[in-house]
């Protein structure tokens, strides 16, 4: 294999830090947290939207995929404050 077609290791997985036990690294576990746990709420928000409120305005497969959805970002949610718990953790609180 050539020197040209080797894998070449992607800039931003080297930048993120590890789970060395710095308060850095559990600070980023627990934005991380935060983000899927924003985005996750978005998500179902929309998808109640989509699925309850105005369905009539929407095809049977965009409902389909609504519903879909919904699992999926209450599952992103759980794991977000799962997330979130071990960096709070990780940072030495043990209270919510």
């Amino acid at each position: 294999m050539s020197a040209s077609l080797k894998a070449q290791p992607i800039s931003m997985i080297n930048s993120l830090p590890t789970l060395d036990g710095s308060p850095a690294a559990y600070q980023f576990v627990i934005s991380s947290g935060n983000i899927l746990m924003v985005l996750s709420m978005a998500i179902i928000v929309a998808t109640i939207f989509v699925s309850y409120l105005y369905p009539e305005n929407f095809s049977l497969g965009t409902q389909v995929v609504s519903h879909i959805l919904m699992i999926l970002a209450a599952t992103g949610l759980k794991i977000g404050y799962v997330l979130r718990c071990a960096g709070r953790h990780g940072l030495g609180f043990r209270e919510l």
